[in-house]
C-alpha cells in the first residue's frame, strides 16, 4: 500500500507504520538524551528503552473487551443484592 506512515489503516494494523516519522524522529531524539543522561551518571540502573510501537486497534480493541466483561461480572458478583 502507499499510504504514508501514521495513516489510520496503518494505526489499525499496528506496528512501525502506525506512527509518523515526526514522532519516530522525536522518539529517537528522545531515547538518545536518555542514554547520554544515563551514561553520563555512570550507567547504573535499568538502562533507558526505546518505546514499544503501538499495537494495533484490533488487539487494544480485543483487550477492552476482555475488560469490560470483567468488569461487569465483578459489578453483577459483588454489587446486585
Amino acid at each position: 500500500m502507499n499510504l504514508p506512515r501514521g495513516a489510520m489503516t496503518w494505526q489499525m494494523v499496528g506496528g512501525s507504520a502506525a506512527i509518523s516519522g515526526e514522532v519516530e524522529a522525536e522518539w529517537n531524539t528522545t531515547h538518545a538524551i536518555a542514554m547520554l543522561n544515563y551514561n553520563m551518571a555512570g550507567g547504573k540502573g535499568k538502562a533507558p528503552q526505546m518505546p514499544e510501537y503501538p499495537k494495533g486497534l484490533g488487539e487494544v480493541a480485543e483487550k477492552q473487551s476482555v475488560a469490560v466483561s470483567k468488569a461487569e461480572a465483578f459489578r453483577r458478583k459483588h454489587l446486585t443484592k
